[in-house]
């Protein structure tokens, strides 16, 4: 995972999710295989709280598969920081720029 928390980018999120689990079952495989290796996995931040639905946005959330909320994510083809290039001026920074970026109305 990132050592920056991610500014409720779910794509990002997702993204070194997945990352992040190939990682630990490249050492579990590796551990059951030395025998004499043990794998600790923790996370090292937090992600701003971010959440994928609720009852407000879809009223059978409890009910739904979690694949319902995060087959869209895994389409997408570029997280915030991907595509902020394309929306900020030459030289700028997603740190920055991300102020203003988040303020723009969709």
């Amino acid at each position: 995972m990132t050592g920056l928390p991610m500014p409720n980018d779910p794509i990002g999120v997702i993204s070194d999710i997945l990352a992040f689990d190939k990682a630990v079952k490249t050492a579990l495989d590796f551990a059951k295989k030395d025998r004499d290796t043990v794998v600790i996995a923790v996370t090292d931040h937090g992600n701003g709280g971010i959440s994928i639905g609720d009852r407000a946005t879809t009223k059978t959330y409890d009910e739904e598969p979690l694949s319902a909320f995060i087959a869209p994510l895994k389409k997408a083809k570029l997280t915030g920081e991907g595509l902020s290039p394309s929306l900020m001026p030459t030289g700028a920074t997603l740190r920055k720029s991300w102020p203003l970026i988040s303020a723009l109305p969709i």
